[in-house]
């Protein structure tokens, strides 16, 4: 393991219980199921999948608004599941969330600039001098300028807000950003600045970057690693590029044939996907994927297939695994 890696999340899991009525028993919702992985400083890892997949609430585990059913998660070294609230408080500070809504991630009735200083009035001793000489500089950092300080969300565009946001995401210096979504609710053209202001940020800080999206398209060019997630399990986990340019799951290659090209008359190969995606609650037996899958064969139905090593990182496929079984069914 790398002396820059920050976060390592195995076997995480998390569960809810479904009522189904008075003479019922519960049913449980596996929103994440098994899932490993690490992060590194100056790395960005990229979550992606349909809604429903379960990247939001993986999100959720590691900034720790909710704690794990099963599993483990280590920040700098220290479990996070079990921990009491005393090691949470210290631990919450060196990861923040940004998240999908410029517009609804700021309180409209407080100014900026008070907006920024609260992370530092109710988490550190510093005096109110001081909160503000660093809410200053970090508007500087993220693009504003001071007369920005004294004005009302209402006041600034999308792009702005977002900016606005990771700016207070940043003002107690975490090591890790989860990032939710943080450019799907902007504009094209200022999706670009917001992640080459991201870029910046990373470089200057060393920050280790969960980024949550459904769009493959966004990550292509900023993600180091991409984790490709479907009803809860991560199916193929591989390096950017790797994964970019062959991809191996199915369900990834359906996702990138999605993708749009942004070359003119430019063509490729749509795969299309039978059906919708499996209740959560009762998954099918196997692979999930198999029932909307083209390269499903009996393994598929009755077998769920584990991660297997595939380059420098993993698919869990048995299409991929056991391409003589596949070769069977041709």
């Amino acid at each position: 393991m790398s002396k820059d890696t920050i976060l390592v999340a195995e076997d995480l899991s998390k569960h809810y219980s479904i009522p189904l009525g008075a003479f019922k028993e519960p049913a449980t919702l596996k929103a994440l199921n098994s899932t490993s992985f690490t992060l590194s400083r100056r790395k960005t890892l990229a979550v992606v999948g349909e809604s429903g997949c379960g990247k939001t609430t993986l999100a959720q585990l590691v900034a720790m608004i909710n704690q794990p059913t099963l599993g483990s998660l280590k920040i700098a070294e220290q479990e996070i599941v079990g921990a009491d609230k005393t090691a949470l408080k210290a631990l919450r500070s060196r990861v923040q969330i940004v998240f999908q809504n410029p517009y609804g991630s700021l309180n409209p009735r407080q100014k900026i600039g008070a907006a920024l200083m609260e992370p530092l009035r109710m988490n550190t001793k510093l005096g109110k001098a001081e909160c503000r000489k660093r809410a200053y500089a970090m508007l500087d950092q993220v693009g504003l300028r001071p007369e920005h300080f004294d004005r009302y969300p209402h006041m600034f565009s999308g792009g702005q807000r977002q900016r606005i946001a990771i700016a207070r995401a940043l003002m107690l210096e975490p090591e890790i950003l989860v990032l939710d979504e943080p450019v799907s609710a902007l504009d094209v053209s200022i999706q670009a600045q917001v992640l080459n202001l991201l870029a910046e940020l990373q470089d200057k800080h060393d920050l280790a970057y969960l980024f949550i999206t459904h769009d493959l398209s966004v990550v292509k060019h900023t993600a180091d690693e991409v984790m490709v997630m479907y009803l809860g399990k991560a199916v193929e986990h591989r390096p950017a590029k790797d994964l970019f340019d062959s991809p191996q799951h199915p369900y990834t290659r359906a996702l990138l044939s999605a993708t749009p090209i942004p070359v003119p008359g430019a063509k490729k190969e749509r795969v299309h996907l039978e059906g919708e995606i499996p209740s959560p609650i009762d998954p099918p037996a196997g692979c999930y994927f198999h029932p909307r899958c083209p390269l499903c064969f009996e393994s598929c139905r009755s077998e769920v297939p584990l991660p297997q090593p595939c380059g420098d990182g993993m698919v869990a496929c048995h299409a991929i695994t056991q391409p003589e079984k596949l070769s069977d069914t041709a």
